[in-house]
């Protein structure tokens, strides 16, 4: 899929909704993130839901749902770069997680202050947060699903009287991005993902073959 620059309501306001921040507290993780003297500090805010099906022998046999949540903080000073990672969005967490990423970055130069609250978000003027594609939902229809899965099951044995067994599997996720630096610079993204796989085995005397296709959006 070629990503295309649209306009967009995911404003950086909603992006902080979605993850349920504020500018107020961005600022004291950020400043903690930079207390130890150094250049700058990132967080990049993460949200990832993603499901899968798999039909084998004309059932879904398998199915699942995960999902990721989370923020990862990077500090940089003089070249050096520390990293954290943390799921706990408390607080409490992130200061904690950039704590400890400030000093995997060494030094100290006295203490600073990262303020977030004048800024905008994106290009600092117009509030409107970069995004690459149409806005993606959560909801995921597993009638739907099922029913995609199996009509292309059934065109597999309609190929060949010899296709003894399909299978056919589908990925889909919803991953939403925010990143912030100590700059008070704010981007944001949705990125939908959605990858299939059919695979066909074929049997004819003691002759066993199979083949696989797969696509991606």
């Amino acid at each position: 899929m070629k990503a295309q620059n649209r306009d967009s309501s995911f404003t950086t306001h909603a992006a902080l909704e979605y993850f349920e921040l504020d500018r107020q507290l961005l600022s004291r993780v950020l400043s903690t993130g930079i207390s130890r003297g150094a250049d700058a500090c990132e967080l990049f805010f993460q949200r990832r839901r993603s499901v899968s099906l798999n039909l084998s022998g004309h059932a879904v046999r398998e199915g699942g749902v995960n999902i990721i949540r989370g923020v990862g903080v990077r500090v940089i000073k003089n070249g050096r770069t520390g990293y954290s990672h943390t799921a706990d969005l408390s607080e409490t967490g992130m200061t904690e997680a950039a704590r400890v990423a400030a000093m995997i970055a060494e030094g100290f130069a006295g203490p600073r202050t990262v303020d977030t609250t004048s800024h905008n978000g994106g290009d600092m003027r117009n509030g409107q947060a970069r995004k690459l594609y149409e806005e993606s939902t959560d909801d995921f229809d597993v009638g739907r699903a099922r029913a995609w899965l199996e009509s292309i099951d059934a065109q597999c044995h309609s190929l060949d009287s010899r296709v003894s067994r399909a299978i056919v599997v589908i990925q889909a996720a919803s991953e939403r991005v925010l990143v912030i630096n100590s700059e008070g610079r704010i981007a944001s993204d949705d990125r939908p993902l959605f990858t299939a796989y059919a695979g066909s085995v074929a049997e004819s005397g003691d002759r066993t073959e199979e083949n696989w296709e797969s696509i991606g959006l």
